[in-house]
């Protein structure tokens, strides 16, 4: 199995867990959720209802939590966590080569950079200090 295998959402989520740790943000802050019936409460409490599983990726930290709600995911409800289980377990053992790096500047979560480090902002989250490189 290969990125490409990985189902787009769950993909999605961990290029966006890749943007939350180049930020600077510990994996420990970091997690996987998943809404089964595929409903979630909006930040402006608006309900998405997909009918279709949805994952989000949701960072903890500084006493406050904010999540990226990713597309719909067509797999089964109770076969979303061993996909993501096997979807983590070949990201950690993988190299980021050439074509990851291709798949991760087309991504949402770095494409919308910018927009990301915006509103992690607005809900009061610091950006963590980084050493210069």
């Amino acid at each position: 199995m290969t990125l490409t295998d990985i189902n787009p959402s769950i993909r999605e989520w961990l290029f966006t867990f890749e943007a939350f740790r180049r930020l600077g943000f510990g994996s420990e802050d970091i997690f996987f959720e998943c809404q089964p019936q595929g409903r979630v409460l909006m930040a402006d409490n608006t309900m998405i209802e997909a009918g279709k599983p949805i994952i989000q990726c949701v960072l903890v930290t500084q006493g406050k939590r904010f999540a990226v709600t990713l597309e719909p995911v067509d797999i089964p409800a109770e076969l979303i966590h061993t996909a993501f289980e096997a979807a983590s377990k070949l990201w950690n053992e993988s190299d980021f080569d050439e074509e990851t790096d291709r798949m991760w500047r087309q991504s949402l979560a770095c494409q919308r950079g910018l927009q990301l480090i915006m509103a992690i902002q607005a809900k009061g989250i610091q950006i963590p200090e980084r050493e210069a490189r």
